[in-house]
């Protein structure tokens, strides 16, 4: 091969590279974008939930308590009551919020995070019921990585609940080849026509899903979404394995 040919290849590969480089930068750019624009919506949601419901539970029993000065017995028995229950609503909505924000399950694994996920809070939250094939065995090497599966999984039920007119929805966690794991949502409602969306995939209770996949690729996974107008949704997620510890010989 001539210098000329050394040349240009190597003027093809820079070319390339760069290419490479401003993709990833523009993916960086958007999900900084997206990240702070998520941030400031869940700053809003959770002084919603504070004013809203905890505060004026907090009020409601403060003004209880203040009543109980110039009450007879018998009604401090029914105020104390009354004050009890409102103290436990607080707790109640104090712990589901703090759930919400970071489930602690998810430092129990992948399989059982999903697995509370589809089975417990999707479900009473939305009355969506989902099937589960769930190896418990499996889990990604990466917290963050965990991390992001799961909120990937969140918001692909979202969407179904909110997009797909079904109540009943699938996930599934195997093997997808020697240290990759794949993850399969699957609903069978009314779907919708990727290719017309330019990739931008609905988006549901935070991340859309095309942030999600971006944050995906950096860290060495994969978002796929197929479906067709009545033909439902598949969204396939894959992502690192955390390799199994080998016994030293």
């Amino acid at each position: 091969m001539d210098l000329e040919h050394v040349t240009e290849e190597l003027e093809t590969r820079v070319r390339l590279r760069t290419t490479e480089l401003r993709t990833r930068v523009e993916q960086l750019a958007r999900m900084a974008s997206e990240l702070t624009m998520t941030e400031q919506r869940e700053r809003k949601r959770m002084a919603h939930v504070l004013h809203d419901q905890l505060q004026q539970i907090l009020v409601a029993a403060k003004m209880r308590i203040e009543s109980l000065e110039s009450a007879g017995l018998e009604h401090r028995k029914s105020e104390t009551q009354q004050v009890i229950v409102l103290l436990d609503e607080a707790l109640a909505n104090s712990r589901s919020l703090a759930v919400e924000l970071s489930p602690p399950i998810l430092a129990e694994g992948l399989g059982r995070a999903l697995e509370w996920l589809c089975g417990i809070w999707i479900r009473e939250k939305y009355n969506l019921q989902v099937k589960m094939a769930l190896d418990q065995a499996i889990d990604t090497r990466q917290e963050d990585m965990r991390n992001l599966v799961f909120l990937t999984v969140k918001e692909l039920l979202f969407n179904v609940v909110k997009h797909a007119s079904v109540k009943e929805a699938s996930v599934e966690l195997v093997v997808h080849d020697p240290g990759t794991l794949r993850v399969t949502v699957r609903d069978r409602g009314l779907g919708f026509d990727v290719a017309r969306l330019g990739g931008n995939v609905r988006s549901g209770s935070g991340f859309g899903l095309t942030s999600l996949h971006e944050r995906l690729e950096i860290l060495g996974g994969s978002l796929e979404i197929h479906s067709g107008s009545n033909r439902g949704v598949e969204a396939i997620i894959l992502a690192p394995m955390k390799m199994p510890i080998q016994p030293l010989s």
